[in-house]
């Protein structure tokens, strides 16, 4: 939990200043009596969760290998990518409720749903889920001896968070009789008219992925492996590149030879 907003609104005096500070408000544990060092109103406090994300992947595409086999360097046409272009509809979601003002509340659900990476109006709506197109265009690099694989990945993330309004918080002088002879001071906060609301907010983002080449190909592969096992695998073998041996006389099966 971290406290993400902090705000000290200008208001009048409440109506129950007496009683906010009367004995029962006071902050429990001090030796003697607390001194009141401080006032403000309309403290507004905003605690935000970490923002909790799953992944979501859509099928593998391949850009396969181009003008693969063993030519004179240079010879080889440029490589191309593959470019893939989709569009999908998904909700950006939030929900707020509590005794907070419609403001306050207001306030928690933009900032859930900023904390999400959602750019959304939310107005005085505190529960809506609304509809957002996006079209998404990537590409998958060319390669002469691999056929390079990739797929859309999808980022859903959600957060909660709560509110709490104060009509008053009290700063006091709190002083604590120690082990020894002296008194330990310490500021201690009350507040007073206190309200809450609480909420959370969905949303998405939008990426790719691209399978690395094999281990033995000298691809990087992480653990826990976020491929599902999938690789941008060579077209053919043996290859220098992984670690394959060479027969004299010999050559790979794919790659070019000669100055370009």
């Amino acid at each position: 939990m971290k406290l993400i907003i902090q705000i000290l609104a200008a208001a009048c005096t409440p109506a129950g200043y007496a009683e906010c500070i009367s004995a029962e408000h006071k902050p429990a544990g001090c030796s003697g009596q607390p001194i009141l060092v401080g006032t403000s109103y309309g403290h507004i406090e905003y605690f935000i969760e970490d923002v909790v994300s799953s992944k979501e992947y859509g099928p593998w595409h391949t850009n396969g290998a181009q003008n693969p086999g063993w030519y004179p360097c240079g010879t080889r046409t440029a490589l191309s990518e593959r470019v893939i272009t989709y569009s999908e509809t998904r909700e950006v979601c939030w929900k707020v409720s509590g005794s907070a003002t419609i403001e306050v509340k207001s306030g928690l659900a933009s900032s859930l749903v900023a904390e999400v990476g959602a750019s959304v109006t939310i107005g005085t709506e505190l529960s809506k889920c609304r509809h957002v197109t996006e079209t998404h265009t990537w590409s998958i690099a060319g390669a002469h001896c691999y056929n390079t694989r990739g797929r859309e990945e999808v980022t859903v993330n959600s957060v909660e968070g709560y509110v709490e309004e104060h009509e008053a918080m009290f700063v006091w002088q709190c002083y604590i009789a120690g082990t020894g002879t002296g008194l330990t001071s310490e500021v201690r906060t009350t507040f007073c008219g206190t309200s809450r609301a609480d909420g959370d907010a969905q949303s998405f983002g939008r990426g790719n992925q691209i399978a690395p080449r094999p281990a033995d190909c000298g691809g990087a592969i992480p653990s826990p492996d976020p491929f599902g096992g999938v690789r941008s695998d060579p077209w053919c073998r043996p290859l220098i590149d992984c670690g394959d041996s060479i027969p004299p006389g010999g050559h790979e099966c794919c790659g070019c030879y000669g100055n370009p």
